[in-house]
C-alpha cells in the first residue's frame, strides 16, 4: 500500500470515526432529553388521574360512612329492635339516598352473621359470594374489585362501612356507586398521543378499566409490588401487547390498585428517529465532501514524497549524482534538498573512507597477529600448569583447556572446544560436575577444594580436588567458569597411611593408660597390705593417705582408657567417682553426709586433671577425717566451672567445726596441705584462697593453658 492510499484511508477512517461518534452521541443525548420529557408527562398525568380518583373514592367512602351511622340502618342489625319496622324503615331510607345521590346504584346491609337483611333491589339475596364481597385488613374492612352488578347491568364500586351498635360491630353496610365517573377519568387519554393508553391494575394484575386496543377478556400486565405503594419514575417496559411502552405507575391506596399511564416507545422516541435520520445524511455529505478533500491533499503531500522515492531508488543503484531537490518550500522540499547535501557529503566520505580503509586493514592484520602470538603464549603458559584447567560457557559447554586436562580426557587441545563433560566422563559422574557448575554459575561465588573419587582411564579409581570460579561479562553477568583440578589420589593415599598410623597409635595409648592403671592399682594393693600389717597409728595413716593418692591417679588413667578421648578427661565423672569412693574409705560412723557436686562438662588434659584430682582428694579427705566430729549429719559441696577463655574456678567447702583460730596454710606441716598449696600455686600457676566462716572453703583459680603448661614441665 503506498503512501497516499495509507494517507487518504486514515483521513477517511478519522472522518468515518468522528461523523459515527458525532451522530451516537447526539442520539444519546436527544434519547435521554425525550425521555425525561415524555417520562415526566406521563409522571404528571398518571398522578393528576390517580389523585383525581382517590378524591372521589374519599367521597364515596364519606357518603357510606354517614349512612353507617343513621339510625334506620343500626335498627336493622340490632337483634333486640322489631325487626320488620327496622327493614321497612331501612328500605326508605334506601330509596332515598337513591334518589338524592345520582352515582348511587344500589344498597344493601348485612348482620354480622354473614346475611343481607335489607337490599334496595328487588330481592335480598346476594347477587355475590359474601367472600367476594370484601375483605378484612388490619382491621379495617377493603372491598373488592369493581364489578359488574346482576341487577342493574352497570358497572359499580362498592364501598363497605362497619355499622356498630353500643360501641360493638353488629353488621356491614355496601353502597354500590356508579363506577363510569371513575372509569371515565382513568381512560382519559389527553395528551398522550396516538399509542398513549391509561388503565387500572388490581393487585393480581389484571386491568379493572376498559383496554383501549382489546375488547374481550380483560388482560393481565405483569406488575411489581412496589408499584402499590410508592410513585415510581418512567421507565421502559413490555405491555400486555408485547409492545415497548414508556411508562409511568401512580398508586391509588384506598382500593389496592395502581393506575399505569403509558405510550409506545415508537412514538415517544420518533423525534429522536428524525434527528438521527436527519444527521445521517448530513454525515453523508460531510463525509463525500472530506473524501474530496482528501484526494487533493494527499496528491499535494505526496507527490514530492513519490518524487524523493524516485531519487532514492537511483542513488542506491550508486547514481551519486543524481539530484532529488524539488521545488516546494514544506518539510518535504526542505528535506530532499538535505538528502541532495547528503548525497554529495556521501560520496565524499566514500573517497575518503576507500583511502582509510587501505590503511586500517594493515593495521588489523598486524593486531591480528599479535593476538595470535598472544594466543600461543597463554596455550604455551597453561600448557606448563600440571593441574587439569579448562572454561566452560552457561550451557555447560567446554570453550578451551591446557594440555594436561587434554591429555587425561584423551583428547587433543583443539577437539575440546564444544564438547561437554557427558563425552568425557561417566554418566554419574558427569551429572556431578554439571550440579558443580550451576551452583557456582547461579551464586556468582567461587567453590574450593571439592574431592572427587573419580574413575581412571584404565578402570582404577582416583582421587581430585577442584576449584570452580565464575568468571562475568562486560555487563556483570555469568557467562561461564573456569575450573582446575588436581589429582590427589598420592595425597589420599598417604592420609590413609597416616590415619591407619594413629590408629595405631591410639591402641598403644589406650594399652599404656591400661597398664598404668593396673600397675598403680598393684601399689596400692600393697600400700593397703603395708597399712593393715602396720601397728603405728601414724604409719597406717600416712599409708592409707599414699594409698589414696595413688587411686586418684589410678582413676584418671581408668576413665581415660574407658573413654573415647585419650588425651582429655570429663572431669564431672571423675569428681562423681572420686567422693564415693572416699566416703566408703572413711568410716564417718553414723554421720549423714550430703555430698554436692556441681562441675561443668568441660574436657581437661591429663596434665591438669592429675594435679586438680588430687587437690579434689585430699580437701575431701582432710574434710572427711576432721569436718564432722560428734556431728550427725553434714554436707560436702565441690564446684568446677570453666570459662570460655579457659579460665577454671575449683571450690571445695563443708559446713564442718571449721578450721583452727589463726589457721595459716602457708604455716601448715600437713603433708596434705602443703602438697594442696604446691600443686595450686606451682603446678598449676594459680591462686589458693581459704576462708573459714560456718565450715571450711578452699578456692582455687587457675588457666588451663598455664596449668596444663606447668604440668608437662
Amino acid at each position: 500500500m503506498n503512501i497516499r492510499t495509507k494517507f487518504l484511508t486514515v483521513m477517511v477512517s478519522l472522518v468515518l470515526i468522528t461523523g459515527m461518534t458525532a451522530i451516537l452521541i447526539g442520539r444519546t443525548v436527544s434519547t435521554s432529553i425525550i425521555e425525561e420529557q415524555v417520562g415526566n408527562n406521563l409522571e404528571t398525568t398518571a398522578q393528576s388521574r390517580a389523585n383525581h380518583i382517590a378524591t372521589i373514592l374519599g367521597e364515596y367512602d364519606q357518603e357510606t360512612a354517614l349512612l353507617s351511622v343513621e339510625s334506620a340502618f343500626r335498627d336493622v342489625v340490632d337483634e333486640s329492635k322489631n325487626r320488620t319496622r327496622s327493614i321497612e324503615a331501612a328500605n326508605l331510607r334506601i330509596s332515598s339516598a337513591i334518589q338524592a345521590h345520582d352515582a348511587i346504584s344500589g344498597t344493601r346491609v348485612m348482620d354480622k352473621n354473614g346475611t343481607v337483611v335489607v337490599s334496595g333491589h328487588a330481592d335480598t339475596k346476594s347477587d355475590e359470594n359474601m367472600s367476594e364481597l370484601f375483605r378484612i385488613e388490619n382491621g379495617k374492612i377493603r372491598v373488592m374489585n369493581p364489578s359488574t352488578s346482576v341487577f342493574t347491568g352497570e358497572d359499580i364500586i362498592r364501598v363497605a362501612t362497619p355499622i356498630l351498635v353500643d360501641g360493638e360491630f353488629s353488621g356491614v353496610i355496601f353502597v354500590d356507586f356508579d363506577a363510569e365517573k371513575i372509569f371515565k377519568i382513568a381512560t382519559d387519554r389527553t395528551g398522550l398521543g396516538e399509542t398513549g393508553e391509561i388503565y387500572i391494575l388490581n393487585r393480581g394484575g389484571y386491568i379493572i378499566t376498559p383496554p383501549r386496543f382489546i375488547d374481550d377478556t380483560p388482560p393481565k400486565q405483569a406488575v411489581g409490588p412496589e408499584h402499590f405503594g410508592n410513585t415510581s419514575a418512567a421507565a421502559l417496559y413490555t405491555n400486555y401487547r408485547d409492545v415497548n411502552v414508556l411508562r409511568a405507575y401512580a398508586p391509588i391506596p384506598a382500593m389496592d390498585w395502581c393506575l399505569v399511564a403509558e405510550i409506545d416507545e415508537e412514538e415517544a422516541f420518533a423525534s429522536v428517529a428524525r434527528l438521527t435520520t436527519t444527521m445521517f445524511s448530513v454525515f453523508l455529505g460531510l463525509l463525500l465532501l472530506g473524501i474530496l478533500v482528501c484526494i487533493r491533499v494527499s496528491r499535494t503531500i505526496t507527490d514530492p514524497i513519490v518524487k524523493l522515492h524516485r531519487g532514492t531508488d537511483e542513488i542506491m543503484k550508486g547514481n551519486m549524482d543524481y539530484k532529488v531537490g524539488t521545488g516546494t518550500e514544506d518539510e518535504v522540499g526542505g528535506l530532499s534538498r538535505a538528502f541532495d547535501a547528503m548525497t554529495s557529503n556521501l560520496k565524499k566520505s566514500g573517497r575518503e573512507l576507500a583511502e582509510y580503509s587501505k590503511g586500517l586493514e594493515k593495521k588489523v592484520e598486524e593486531r591480528t597477529a599479535e593476538l595470535d602470538e598472544l594466543l600461543e603464549e597463554q596455550k604455551a603458559l597453561l600448557s606448563t600448569i600440571p593441574a587439569f584447567v579448562y572454561f566452560k560457557d552457561r550451557n555447560g559447554n567446554y570453550i578451551a583447556a591446557n594440555k594436561a586436562f587434554a591429555d587425561k580426557t584423551g583428547t587433543s587441545v583443539d577437539e575440546i572446544a564444544g564438547k561437554t563433560d557427558y563425552d568425557f566422563f561417566p554418566k554419574t559422574q558427569a551429572d556431578a560436575h554439571r550440579a558443580y557448575d550451576y551452583e557456582v554459575m547461579e551464586s556468582g561465588e567461587p567453590k574450593y577444594d571439592i574431592e572427587e573419587l573419580v574413575t581412571e582411564a584404565d578402570g582404577g579409581f582416583g582421587w581430585t580436588s577442584t576449584s570452580k570460579t565464575p568468571f562475568f561479562g562486560s555487563g556483570g553477568e555469568v557467562i561461564g567458569m573456569v575450573g582446575m583440578t588436581l589429582d590427589i589420589t598420592e595425597r589420599r593415599k598417604a592420609e590413609d597411611r597416616l590415619k591407619a598410623a594413629l590408629k595405631e597409635k591410639e591402641v598403644m595409648l589406650r594399652e599404656i593408660h591400661h597398664r598404668v592403671k593396673n600397675n598403680l592399682q598393684v601399689v596400692s594393693s600393697l600400700l593397703n597390705m603395708q597399712a593393715r600389717n602396720a601397728k603405728d597409728k601414724d604409719t597406717i595413716r600416712i599409708l592409707s593417705e599414699s594409698r589414696d593418692r595413688i587411686i586418684t591417679m589410678s582413676l584418671i588413667h581408668s576413665q581415660l582408657y574407658e573413654g573415647s578421648d585419650l588425651a582429655e578427661i570429663n572431669m564431672k565423672e571423675f569428681a562423681d567417682r572420686l567422693l564415693g569412693q572416699l566416703l566408703q574409705s572413711y568410716q564417718v560412723g553414723d554421720t549423714r553426709i550430703a555430698r554436692v557436686v556441681r562441675v561443668d562438662d568441660y574436657p581437661f588434659p591429663i596434665s591438669v586433671a592429675v594435679p586438680v584430682g588430687l587437690i579434689i582428694n585430699e580437701l575431701l579427705s582432710n574434710a572427711l577425717k576432721h569436718a564432722f566430729e560428734g556431728r550427725d549429719e553434714g554436707k560436702i559441696e565441690v564446684s568446677l566451672t570453666a570459662s570460655e577463655d579457659g579460665r577454671v574456678n575449683l571450690t571445695v567447702s563443708d559446713d564442718g567445726v571449721g578450721l583452727p583460730p589463726g589457721f595459716d596454710i602457708d604455716e601448715s606441716k600437713t603433708l596434705g596441705l602443703r602438697l594442696v598449696k604446691i600443686l595450686a600455686e606451682d603446678q598449676l600457676q594459680g591462686t589458693l584462697e581459704v576462708t573459714s566462716d560456718g565450715g571450711a572453703t578452699f578456692n582455687i583459680e587457675f588457666d588451663i593453658e598455664d596449668g596444663g603448661s606447668a604440668g608437662l614441665t
